[in-house]
């Protein structure tokens, strides 16, 4: 393959859809390009939500599918959508890289959790879009899941058909993606944040 973009003649009438559901950019790449790693599943499983009883999610390692799950599913769905959500950020919040104002912080977390809850009902949205065009697929959601405030972890999960996993849990390298189809991402965020999800799918 020449390119890592999809063209096919009903691409464009899915990635419409995508903004029509609200995402900032969406491109479909072929999914053997999404790069992989267990450096991802590594940092998900420091991170504090692994950590703390009350905050574990059942779209966290230990119980998210892995890097070689994901890899087979690459073999079974040819191709990758990738949904980004770009949120600038508002005077209040942009100055929190360069202050110990606890509040700054604060106020740009709870930004970014709106976002990240927006990113997760867009997968949703995308899942049941797929499911209604009968068109094969595999969706993750926005970070941790977003389906619930609180996870109901460990307990059975209350909304299974909005639970979507975390990617970079399953070992996927979002921000190689976002360089390679040339999505803006600012490291450390200084205007703006870009969050990012992916699907993958089959279709004639």
């Amino acid at each position: 393959m020449s390119s890592l973009y999809v063209e096919k003649t009903n691409i464009r009438r899915l990635i419409n859809k995508v903004i029509e559901l609200s995402a900032t950019r969406a491109h479909v790449i072929y999914s053997q390009y999404i790069p992989l790693t267990w450096k991802a599943v590594m940092l998900c499983l420091d991170c504090k939500v692994a950590q703390v009883p009350w905050m574990k999610r059942w779209s966290c390692p230990p119980y998210t599918i892995n890097v070689e799950d994901v890899k087979a599913m690459t073999r079974q769905y040819p191709y990758a959508l990738i949904v980004n959500v770009e949120a600038p950020f508002p005077f209040f919040v942009k100055a929190s890289w360069h202050t110990w104002n606890p509040f700054l912080h604060v106020t740009q977390k709870i930004y970014s959790h709106i976002f990240w809850s927006k990113l997760h009902t867009i997968m949703v949205g995308i899942k049941k879009y797929f499911g209604e065009e009968s068109i094969s697929s595999y969706c993750w959601g926005s970070a941790p899941c977003h389906g619930c405030f609180k996870c109901s972890f460990p307990q059975k999960c209350r909304k299974p058909d909005s639970f979507l996993y975390s990617p970079e849990a399953s070992g996927i390298d979002l921000y190689r993606i976002a360089q390679k189809i040339g999505i803006p991402v600012e490291i450390p965020p200084q205007k703006k944040i870009q969050l990012m999800s992916l699907a993958l799918f089959d279709m004639p």
